[in-house]
This record gives structure tokens, C-alpha cells and sequence, in this order.
């Protein structure tokens, strides 16, 4: 009478994808503090912050099979930068929705368990910080910059938030 097994429809093993993905984003997205976060020392070096997205990359092709990430249009350094930014303003857009509200009405909308896009509590490390000081120095700047792949994954290292 009732079939026990069940196998989801491929839009839904799509969106289970989708979120699967951007969660792996977001995650290697906060470590990488100069990325985010304007008030790091190393936020105006673009060289680094370039070969910061490109680790990302790479984490997410060893992460997914090569066509989850054709599916998801996550094949490119533009593109996850493109999804990332699409992430960070819509968090921005949530978060907003606080602004001029007090009391109950504040505390509604910044509850994550209250807000229905899955990725907000995720999110929330990029609220106001004290800004990080110990920069990396030029040499290692260079290094990047002469495409080095060990240097750059150094110095990713580096910046890496704990």
C-alpha cells in the first residue's frame, strides 16, 4: 500500500546541493579573514586576497565532484566570488531589517531560528569585529605575486582566522 522507499526529486537533491555548497563557501570564506573583514591589515592586498579565492577553489573542487559544481555554476574564481557577494548582501539586506526597530520587534528578526534563510546564523561572524594587527609582511607579499604556490598557501595560513 505505502512504498517505504522514497527517493527525492531531482530539484529537491539540487537545492540540498546548493546548500551544501554555499555552507562549504561560507565556512572557507571565514577563514580567510582578508577577504571579509575591510579592517584587516592584508584587505587592500588584492594579490592575496586573489590567491585566497583561488585556494577556495581548489578546496571546493576537492570537496564536490567536478559536476555538482558545473551544476551549482561554481566552476570559477568569478563565480564563487559572484555567489559570494549575492550571500553577504543578502545577510546584509536580514540584517538590516533591524534598523529603527527596538525592543521585541529587533530581537524577532536577528533570532536566527526566526529567520528563514539557512544561511544566516552562519553569516554572523561578519558583524563589526576590533581589527586584526599583525599584517603579513611584503616579503611574502612578493613571494604571491610570482605566482608561488606554497608561498601563497602560506600566507593564507597566515590570515586565517581561528
Amino acid at each position: 500500500m505505502f512504498n517505504q522507499e522514497f527517493t527525492m526529486p531531482p530539484a529537491k537533491e539540487f537545492k540540498q546541493e546548493e546548500i551544501a555548497i554555499k555552507e562549504f563557501l561560507v565556512e572557507r570564506v571565514k577563514h580567510y579573514e582578508a577577504i571579509w573583514n575591510t579592517g584587516h591589515p592584508d584587505h587592500k592586498k588584492s594579490a592575496l586576497r586573489i590567491n585566497c579565492w583561488l585556494h577556495i577553489l581548489k578546496e571546493l573542487q576537492e570537496a564536490f565532484t567536478a559536476e555538482s559544481l558545473k551544476r551549482q555554476s561554481v566552476d570559477d574564481v568569478n563565480r564563487i566570488k559572484d555567489i559570494w557577494l549575492q550571500m553577504r548582501g543578502t545577510y546584509r539586506k536580514i540584517k538590516g531589517k533591524t534598523v529603527g526597530k527596538s525592543g521585541a520587534a529587533a530581537a524577532d528578526v536577528t533570532n536566527p531560528q526566526e529567520v528563514k534563510w539557512p544561511f544566516y546564523s552562519q553569516m554572523t561572524f561578519l558583524e563589526p569585529r576590533e581589527p586584526v594587527t599583525q599584517p603579513v609582511n611584503s616579503l611574502m607579499l612578493s613571494r604571491i605575486e610570482e605566482n608561488d604556490d606554497q608561498a601563497s598557501r602560506n600566507i593564507c595560513t597566515l590570515t586565517v582566522k581561528e
